[in-house]
């Protein structure tokens, strides 16, 4: 049964629409002040955190990921070589045409997929080098800390 969920009328909410019902986790973080003057806005601000505690969101694995359709066009590729082989010497050029493109497109996706790998560990390693120079070691703050080292952090460095 699937329940349709109301959201309110406002640049926000129309923003955060596909987050809050799509396929995706969400978690929404509300920043609240203990300051009088600040009261309205932060009730309101604890409304709309308590409207989005209500909803209930079901992620789901995207079918179609790089990896996905690298070992699609592999059997594709092996389909197309065992027709290949069943068909003699005599090969059919639609055929030799197909392997062909099938082959260039695989090595063209794990070139992409090799390429965006490298990148997300050089940002990682960078990341990792400039929080270290500051002295936020992540190794070291989840050690003093007694955090656990694979779940995700978030570290206030302002000094207010």
């Amino acid at each position: 049964r699937s329940e349709f969920v109301s959201f309110r009328n406002s640049k926000l909410t129309h923003l955060l629409q596909e987050s809050l019902s799509g396929n995706s986790k969400t978690v929404m973080m509300a920043a609240i002040s203990p300051a009088q003057s600040n009261l309205e806005e932060t009730l309101s601000t604890l409304r709309f955190a308590q409207t989005c505690k209500s909803v209930t969101t079901k992620a789901v694995k995207n079918a179609e990921s790089t990896s996905n359709v690298i070992e699609e066009l592999k059997a594709e590729i092996a389909r197309l070589k065992e027709s290949q082989a069943a068909g003699g010497s005599a090969a059919d050029p639609e055929l030799l045409q197909r392997l062909r493109e099938s082959e260039a497109l695989r090595a063209k996706l794990e070139e992409d997929r090799q390429s965006q790998l490298e990148e997300a560990r050089r940002r990682e390693d960078e990341r990792a080098k400039v929080l270290e120079d500051m002295g936020l070691s992540m190794d070291e703050l989840s050690n003093t800390l007694r955090l656990d080292p694979d779940l995700p952090k978030l570290i206030n460095m302002s000094d207010d």
